[in-house]
């Protein structure tokens, strides 16, 4: 089974609704991989506390929808009222590279070198 994140995140039902689009998807990704929320200290040692959705409530892709955000202003929506959400095959993943993001894109050249296709 694929991951289900919100694919077509709505900037106009975000907006709407006074949700920051960068927020949701922030919230979306602590409630599901997981956010330090605090620190435990115990003698000179510092443990980090990280808040995360439980196994059982992870483990229903049907139940992403239902996941409950609230915006800085205290009003409460579903990520399904924000957010086209559906099942793909495989996990999206923003990969990092000296802070700046990195993309992989893969393609068929034909009908060509790769040397002109690249210039």
């Amino acid at each position: 089974m694929g991951t289900v994140p919100p694919r077509d995140l709505s900037r106009e039902r975000c907006g709407n609704s006074a949700f920051n689009p960068v927020s949701v998807l922030e919230a979306v990704q602590a409630a599901y991989q997981g956010a330090t929320v605090g620190q435990a200290y115990e003698a000179n040692r510092v443990f980090n506390v990280v808040g995360v959705l439980a196994p059982g409530v992870r483990r229903y892709p049907d139940r992403v929808g239902q996941l409950p955000l609230q915006n800085m202003e205290g009003v409460r929506a579903p990520l399904q009222s924000l957010a086209d959400i559906y099942e793909t095959s495989g996990r999206d993943s923003i990969v990092h590279e000296g802070s700046r993001r990195r993309q992989a894109i893969f393609c068929n050249v034909e009908g060509r070198d790769l040397a002109s296709f690249g210039a």
